[in-house]
């Protein structure tokens, strides 16, 4: 049976004849009354103080395990990040790859393209060289038989000239180109 200390204080004894002295009986159950009430203060104050360790634990316990999960979630988060940006880097190489197959298919198009215009313009050239000689050959030709031809001089007129017909001559004069004879004597 558990006794408080009102209990004890209030806890009589039957009267037997050669009893204790009640008053020292009385002391001594105050004493052991103030001294269980003392015990139940001391029990009360670490009941408390367990009960706030208790909690403290509790919260401690509860933001480990939030601490716990805060790190799974960045490791799960890091792990992920580093999938992403991976797959990221594939997908970025892969289209550099894509995009240099395009421009070098486009460079050889392009020198495809300037080669057969070189080839177009190279055949232009020889052509227009070809046409040049050509032409300065015949126009050689037509200096040298031009220097190789003699300048006939005009007939003398039979019957004296009258003034009008002179002017008239010298007016046509200009107009007039010479003629001059080939080697041969026909002429031009």
């Amino acid at each position: 049976m558990r006794l408080s200390p009102n209990d004890i204080r209030k806890t009589t004894f039957t009267k037997a004849m050669r009893g204790l002295d009640t008053e020292e009986v009385q002391a001594f159950l105050d004493t052991v009354a103030e001294q269980a009430e003392e015990r139940e203060r001391e029990l009360e104050s670490a009941r408390a103080r367990i009960e706030e360790l208790e909690s403290q634990v509790r919260n401690y316990k509860s933001m480990e395990d939030g601490l716990r999960d805060t790190l799974m979630a960045v490791q799960n988060s890091t792990q992920e990040t580093r999938e992403q940006a991976r797959r990221e880097a594939e997908l970025i190489l892969k289209q550099a790859e894509v995009d240099a197959a395009e421009i070098q298919r486009r460079s050889r198009e392009e020198l495809a393209a300037l080669r057969a215009d070189l080839v177009g313009v190279e055949a232009q050239r020889t052509s227009f060289v070809t046409r040049i000689r050509a032409l300065l050959k015949g126009q050689l030709d037509l200096l040298e038989v031009l220097a190789a031809a003699r300048v006939e001089e005009p007939e003398a007129p039979a019957s004296p000239r009258t003034t009008e017909e002179k002017k008239k001559d010298s007016d046509n004069e200009g107009r007039q180109a010479p003629l001059y004879r080939d080697e041969d004597g026909s002429q031009n």
